[in-house]
């Protein structure tokens, strides 16, 4: 993913910039639920996501643990875990 535009932390000592998203800014949200509907954009069919709340359903418990099995690879991929 890209990164966009950081809130860095200037003191007289140094530079610092998030490795995360802070809590507090104003468009933290929806930035994220962006982000997330991007990661799973290919995936609508068995995935409902909602800010950091994923729903994965499926019609069988065979598809379930398919479907279980590519959203755990999706995570690990974008760093989600």
């Amino acid at each position: 993913m890209k990164s966009g535009i950081k809130q860095p932390l200037l003191f007289s000592f140094g530079q610092y910039e998030w490795n995360v998203m802070p809590f507090g800014l104003k468009n933290a949200p929806s930035e994220f639920q962006k982000i997330m509907n991007e990661i799973f954009n290919d995936y609508t069919k068995f995935t409902i996501v909602y800010i950091d709340d994923v729903l994965v359903f499926s019609e069988s418990i065979d598809q379930h643990f398919k479907h279980l099995h590519i959203f755990i690879n999706i995570v690990k991929q974008n760093g989600l875990a």
